[in-house]
């Protein structure tokens, strides 16, 4: 496992970045995709996965990311099931894959014990290297648990007793109610334009313009820690 102070995640030669927010039109992630592209081979194709967005807002976003630098990027739309034509080769060769979605527990329902994780994690724990963004909602899905409106669910638990809340700034008072609720857990705020890269060698980044909370449970209060 890699680990830094309490955060402890999926051992790989990859990285995980987890973004609290997609409103990269307005450019509020200006300050983080430049940053991720600058870990990754550009000579290996950039995708993008989600099992919610419309086809053209995807479209819209690979042309986003060309522009920030990517020599090449393609979007997939993930079907409950089955696994779209070519996207396990796709990501055997792939640099970076952005996993997007407006529903966490769907997605990670989705992506548990699929081919399309298998080969996700085949490629971050390989020499490939792959990064693996959890871009706004899809952060929370890499925890232990996912926390959606009033359901907590198994995550895909790459990081190890951790609850991850996107768009943190927006809701804090939610994270605060799961450490109540769940003092086992650690809970991590991710602000809106904010980013958290966790990489090789224990390695810690931190992107963006916000402050990411560590939320924990202490003798019946919640104590937030930057």
């Amino acid at each position: 496992m890699g680990q830094r102070g309490p955060l402890r995640w999926r051992d790989g030669t990859g990285w995980l970045v987890l973004v609290g927010g997609e409103d990269w039109r307005s450019g509020a992630s200006d300050a983080i995709d430049p940053h991720i592209l600058n870990l990754a081979n550009l000579d290996r194709p950039l995708l993008v996965l989600s099992d919610s967005h419309p086809a053209e807002e995807l479209e819209d976003f690979v042309d986003y990311l060309i522009g920030c630098g990517a020599s090449f990027a393609a979007s997939y739309t993930l079907a409950a099931r089955g696994t779209p034509p070519d996207l396990l080769e796709d990501l055997a060769d792939a640099g970076v894959v952005y996993l997007l979605t407006r529903n966490p527990l769907r997605l990670v329902r989705s992506l548990r014990y699929s081919p399309v994780l298998e080969a996700i994690i085949q490629g971050y724990t390989s020499e490939q290297g792959l990064i693996v963004v959890g871009y706004g909602a899809a952060a929370a899905c890499f925890g232990a648990q996912v926390w959606q409106g009033r359901q907590m669910e198994e995550g895909l638990q790459w990081l190890e007793h951790i609850v991850v809340q996107p768009g943190y700034d927006a809701q804090p008072e939610t994270l605060r109610a799961i450490a109540r609720s769940q003092p086992d857990l650690l809970g991590l705020g991710l602000p809106a334009d904010t980013a958290l890269a966790l990489g090789p060698d224990h390695q810690v980044l931190t992107w963006g313009t916000g402050q990411i909370t560590a939320v924990i449970h202490q003798a019946g209060t919640s104590t937030p820690e930057a």
